[in-house]
């Protein structure tokens, strides 16, 4: 499994699964628990608790890697110069770090 890229399309199906079941918590518990309507005192509530903040970097974590590593694969399928390539890889790897970084900082700063 070394250099095939097995670890990684393993990788990207699983984050896949576990990315729908917490989409489905996610949309079930935003949109459909209650009535009330969601407001930034709600948000600050739920934000207090650790286990809505480790929930939401979870998301965040496998949802960058599950995005990253896909547009990566199309890159790998239809870009067939090198240096291109390697432009695509450090302007994807650039981004998707810029939005993680970002991603943490809101999740963890976030305080009620």
């Amino acid at each position: 499994m070394g250099q095939t890229g097995a670890y990684g399309w393993l990788l990207q199906r699983l984050s896949g699964v576990v990315l729908l079941v917490l989409l489905v918590v996610h949309f079930f518990l935003m949109h459909y628990m209650g009535f009330e309507k969601r407001t930034y005192a709600l948000v600050m509530q739920r934000f207090s608790n650790p286990m809505w903040k480790t929930f939401d970097l979870l998301f965040l974590t496998l949802g960058l890697y599950h995005g990253w590593y896909g547009v990566w694969g199309v890159v790998g399928d239809y870009i067939r110069r090198d240096s291109w390539r390697v432009c695509c890889l450090v302007a994807i790897v650039t981004v998707a770090a810029f939005l993680y970084v970002v991603g943490i900082v809101t999740v963890l700063s976030f305080r009620a």
